[in-house]
């Protein structure tokens, strides 16, 4: 894309490079998908220091063909919202810096990675305290095997409120997305399995996690923040409160570690004491090349705390912006394809140690096409949890199922022709996921509460051009 021109488009899903010249703008708004093999993007309009600068669109979700297939990112670029690493290895070349947006956590799913090479940054362009800025299932690294490190990498985090202020006090009470003010406390989540380590070439090729450097105040205290309609109604002596109770929060960090998540080769910077907040703390025992460096709170001895397993799983399955996730435990699937319209059948027994449970069917398309899904039949031990036709009418449900909602929206193909319908799942009036016609390749949820031992029974019909469709039976839990 050369200087002065513009590609503008809904979604996309890229098989190849993408280079913008400086002067020249890409955006896309909705689903930008990076599949196929190894490729790059280079974007050379924007700054290094501007974690807002290169913006290139609204979503990224990376699902490469394998787990060490890589997309580098070269120069500058930043999402305006989610960002997710599926499948794949992300890389941020040297020097060069890539921002994920509001509103949501970045996630690095199992089995996928983010490489942070030589001065390179990665940095979530806004400081929204009640988000947590990145969620870190599989591995987060400086440097690679074949390119280790020799200057610092940067993973620039956000401060988040630590200091059990109660902002809402004198204040208008705000809706619940502006209440996380005072909920979240950490800025990354490591999972269980997550990993973070460097490849080091010379003493200094570490990565360092640090503040961003960002002011909170210069997204709440804006009206594009997610509070701007409820900042609006406050008067000027309620606005000077607010703000005095944000420039009060101390700008240091904090990291949540479930058990059993590692590290080999990281510097600390910006931490409050206690900043490692563990639902093992023993873990540290196995560390490798952890050390310190500017502007912590924290010594070695009082860099880690002990946090209950409750609000660790609390804090994963829900680290704000609205996106529900978890670490899930697979318990069967089923890939299914054809061109014509077709009766698909899918039947799975959940275990008996999931009663309780949240357990999730998920439809996930892997397409070059599209994928439409219609008139779904689901039975667990033979009752109707949804009965086909259900899109129209909430389901009749026994006492320990939950109630799910189901309404219709239209879908649209890649050539913006309406070519069926969405079911859309809603549970106590919150949207938890839908089945749907799709060409971004992005799964979504049903979700009921197990009884333990349980035959889950799927009828659908389905038309998959171009397309194969997974259907995945699993634990939502972040356990």
């Amino acid at each position: 894309i050369g200087e002065n021109a513009t590609l503008l488009h809904e979604s996309s899903r890229t098989f190849g490079n993408v280079w913008v010249k400086k002067g020249g703008v890409i955006n896309a708004r909705h689903g930008n998908n990076y599949l196929g093999g190894h490729t790059f993007i280079r974007n050379d309009d924007g700054t290094y220091e501007t974690a807002s600068d290169g913006r290139i669109g609204q979503y990224f979700t990376l699902r490469k063909e394998g787990p060490e297939v890589s997309l580098e990112i070269i120069g500058f670029a930043s999402m305006l919202d989610r960002v997710n690493i599926d499948a794949g290895t992300l890389i941020i070349g040297p020097d060069s810096r890539f921002s994920p947006g509001r509103n949501a956590s970045m996630i690095i799913a199992e089995n996928a990675t983010a490489v942070v090479l030589d001065g390179a940054r990665l940095v979530k362009w806004v400081n929204q305290i009640g988000q947590v800025d990145l969620v870190v299932f599989g591995t987060l690294q400086g440097g690679l095997p074949e390119r280790p490190l020799t200057r610092p990498a940067y993973l620039d985090l956000s401060y988040q409120n630590t200091t059990g202020v109660k902002f809402f006090d004198q204040l208008p009470q705000p809706a619940e997305s502006v209440k996380t003010l005072e909920e979240r406390v950490a800025a990354m989540i490591v999972g269980k399995k997550g990993v973070i380590q460097s490849f080091s070439g010379a003493p200094e090729g570490m990565l360092n996690v640090r503040w961003s450097g960002i002011d909170a105040a210069d997204w709440h205290m804006g009206s594009h923040g997610v509070e701007g309609d409820w900042l609006k109604s406050l008067n000027e002596e309620q606005t000077a409160y607010l703000k005095q109770q944000l420039e009060a929060i101390p700008k240091k960090l904090a990291v949540i570690f479930q058990e059993g998540a590692r590290i080999d080769g990281l510097v600390v910077n910006d931490f409050h004491a206690g900043g490692f907040l563990m639902e093992n703390p023993a873990d540290a025992d196995s560390w490798k090349n952890l050390s310190y460096g500017e502007g912590n709170d924290a010594t070695e001895e009082k860099l880690i705390s002990e946090i209950s397993r409750a609000t660790v799983l609390d804090s994963v399955k829900n680290p704000g912006g609205g996106y529900t996730i978890g670490a899930p435990e697979f318990f069967a699937s089923n890939e299914f394809t054809g061109d014509e319209w077709t009766e698909f059948q899918f039947t799975a027994t959940v275990p008996p140690e999931a009663a309780g449970k949240n357990i999730g069917l998920r439809f996930s398309p892997r397409v070059n096409g599209w994928c439409h899904i219609d008139d779904v039949v689901m039975k667990v031990d033979g009752e109707d949890l949804i009965v086909n036709g259900g899109f129209e009418e909430p389901a009749d449900l026994p006492e320990f199922k939950k109630k799910i909602e189901l309404t219709r929206i239209p879908a649209w193909n890649n050539m913006s022709d309406m070519v069926g319908e969405v079911g859309v799942a809603k549970l106590d009036g919150r949207r938890i996921g839908a089945i749907y016609h799709s060409d971004t390749s992005m799964g979504q949820t049903l979700e009921y509460v197990a009884r333990g031992g349980e035959t889950v029974e799927v009828i659908f019909q389905g038309r998959l051009r171009d397309a194969n469709l997974e259907v995945e039976l699993f634990s939502i839990s972040a356990e």
